[in-house]
């Protein structure tokens, strides 16, 4: 019977060594991108995806899969899998047996030996390490808008300096600056789709002196500001060139409609000056306004998005190409050798610093 029982825990201490033996694998990933996946499956749902250089440990293995502890990124541990093939092996290790006693003749006791003290080595996998999360492409967002407009028309050259004498307008022409702003919404990735709704003044100065003799006058000095202020909706569509902070290009059309139109006179001649504005919406006897007032063209440019964090900035350059024809023919204006294909079209260059949230 003592034989017995010698022999049986001999037997339970060799399979406890056993037990204690299997083997634990420190783990690296050697690919950019490896899936964890929540069976050892290759077609089971991947639960999250690590990158190049993660340090792993398993303590198990189960085919060509290893089973990992990941945290799901909400403070949850989850038993997942990893293949084989997207890891290097950095080091393994096992527990070693509890060896069965053996009886032995006791030597003389001698003096313990103090063995040399060796620093504790910290194990690969003790640091932590941190990556920096993947740049992807801006999503949307509301923008706010705002910036300065440089603008300015286009005509039929040809008819009008008829219709002046001879004159030439286009020496006259100057750009007219105005600030402006608005709202944009945008959704979208690496193409998205904008839609803004701007505060835009639009308009045109004539500003020179010219030889009014031929007339019966002398030189005359002239300054006119003519100020459209409208409401505008440009519809664009954007293409980041790159992700995170990027170039991006955009295109589109626009619908607008002026809301009020001035023009602010002044004149001199032979010493008398002469001041007064008119009101370009303001009805005639026959019940005419001299300005059409729904405007639509189209707008493309380019800008530059940086992205810090929660807010995105934003400053981009647009070019504003009217198409609609501004100039109403009334039976007031017939009289004064204006043609049906007479036109007066509006164009604008744009600088928009943005904030988008």
């Amino acid at each position: 019977m003592k034989k017995f029982l010698i022999l049986f825990c001999a037997v339970l201490l060799l399979s406890t060594g056993l037990v204690l033996a299997s083997q634990n694998y420190v783990l690296k990933v050697k690919v950019q991108a490896a899936n964890v996946r929540s069976e050892p499956d290759r077609n089971a749902s991947v639960v999250k995806t690590l990158q190049l250089g993660t340090i792993l440990e398993s303590n198990n293995k189960i085919g060509e899969w290893f089973e990992i502890i990941v945290d799901d990124g909400k403070g949850t541990k989850l038993s997942a899998y990893i293949n084989t093939s997207v890891v290097d092996i950095v080091s393994t290790g096992a527990a070693q047996p509890v060896q069965p006693p053996v009886q032995q003749v006791q030597p003389p006791v001698q003096p313990p030996v103090q063995a040399p003290q060796q620093p504790a080595q910290a194990p690969v996998y003790q640091q932590p390490v941190s990556y920096a999360a993947p740049k992807v492409y801006s999503g949307g967002g509301i923008r706010l808008l705002g910036g300065l407009t440089n603008s300015n028309i286009s005509y039929d050259k040809s008819r009008a300096d008829e219709a002046a004498g001879g004159q030439e307008y286009e020496k006259y022409i100057k750009a007219r600056m105005g600030p402006m702003g608005g709202i944009g919404f945008e959704i979208g990735g690496q193409f998205s789709f904008e839609v803004d709704l701007m505060y835009m003044p639009k308009g045109v100065k004539f500003q020179g002196t010219y030889d009014a003799t031929a007339q019966g006058g002398g030189n005359v000095t002239f300054d006119v500001d003519v100020a459209m202020n409208a409401v505008s909706v440009p519809v664009l569509l954007k293409f980041k060139i790159l992700p995170g902070s990027t170039p991006y290009l955009f295109g589109g059309g626009e619908v607008g409609y002026i809301l009020n139109g001035k023009a602010k006179y002044t004149y001199t001649s032979d010493g008398q000056t002469q001041k007064g504005e008119e009101d370009l919406l303001k009805k005639d006897e026959n019940g005419e306004t001299a300005l059409n007032q729904l405007d639509y063209g189209l707008v493309f440019g380019a800008g530059f998005e940086v992205n810090l964090g929660g807010l995105k900035f934003t400053i981009e350059g647009r070019y504003h190409m009217g198409l609609a024809n501004l100039f109403k023919q009334t039976a007031a204006s017939e009289g004064q050798g204006a043609t049906s294909s007479d036109y007066v079209r509006t164009k604008a260059l744009v600088i928009l610093a943005g904030i988008k949230i």
